[in-house]
């Protein structure tokens, strides 16, 4: 079986929200198909192709999320602690330096809508999840390591 993914419950609806409105997109997209069908001589069709081309990427995106919702674990926020990171905790740190970064450890789903926000399956985000005020962490990243102190975790 495939790994769980872990999602919080606005993240689930999303999928779903998404599901929905792909559902209602594909049989549209079937009658433009079979509408260019009618027309004749497929080679030349360019509506034909088109509704295709546009009908595997429905599906693909179909399958994509269908997955996702067959394999999400809800994480209920409204019962989360901050003694340690988890998905959804705002982190504060400091580095080397003595510069202060924030870190909010997000789902997939919702990492990199902002700097701040790093995926639970980052490295950065694999780091820190357990660890707890106070502690330090290193972190490899493509660019070298980083090294922070926990200073702050909070939701």
């Amino acid at each position: 079986m495939a790994d769980t993914i872990l999602l919080t419950k606005e993240n689930l609806e999303q999928l779903k929200a998404k599901e929905a409105e792909l559902l209602i997109e594909k049989p549209q997209v079937i009658k433009r198909i079979e509408l260019a069908r009618s027309h004749g001589d497929l080679k030349e069709n360019a509506d034909y192709h088109a509704a295709r081309e546009r009908l595997g990427l429905l599906e693909g995106q179909l399958e994509f999320v269908r997955d996702r919702i067959a394999r999400a674990e809800i994480i209920d926020t409204s019962k989360m602690s901050t003694d340690k990171v988890i998905m959804g905790t705002r982190v504060k740190v400091e580095d080397v330096d003595g510069e202060i970064e924030y870190f909010h450890v997000v789902s997939d789903m919702d990492a990199g809508t902002t700097d701040e926000k790093v995926s639970i399956n980052s490295p950065i985000g694999k780091a820190l999840i357990g660890k707890k005020i106070g502690d330090n962490v290193s972190i490899k990243i493509p660019r070298g390591t980083l090294n922070y102190k926990i200073l702050d975790i909070s939701l």
